[in-house]
């Protein structure tokens, strides 16, 4: 617990001294490019899982692995934002930006792990 206490506040402090750091260009343009490179990296395994879904059998693994893909995705995508960032400013580059990927990418796992489990739920009773 104390381990994730010292997370949560190095995290708060890297992003404190990011706000004051970045700017709106920036932070459009890291945001713009990580979305494009993660989009580019995860689209040929989506398109192939989704290919799969002719196979009824199939159809839950292939649930589980399309929600596994999304949190991978997550990840992915908040580290490829900071690095973008710090190529823009280079002040940035001496920021710890790992707690921040780790508690930001958590939450938006989390997130995203009760949405997969409710819509799982919801094909599970439809079908």
């Amino acid at each position: 617990m104390k381990y994730l206490t010292k997370l949560w506040n190095q995290s708060k402090v890297v992003r404190y001294r990011l706000d004051d750091l970045t700017t709106i260009k920036s932070t459009f343009l890291s945001v713009l490019g990580s979305l494009i490179i993660t989009t580019l990296l995860l689209l040929p395994v989506y398109l192939i899982c989704v290919q799969l879904f002719m196979f009824v059998e199939l159809q839950l693994l292939l649930i589980i692995l399309l929600f596994i893909l999304s949190v991978i995705a997550v990840f992915i995508y908040e580290y490829l934002m900071y690095y973008i960032h710090g190529l823009f400013e280079l002040k940035i580059k001496s920021l710890n930006t790992k707690s921040l990927v780790i508690v930001e990418g958590s939450i938006m796992s989390a997130l995203l792990v009760v949405v997969g489990v409710i819509f799982v739920l919801i094909f599970l009773q439809g079908a």
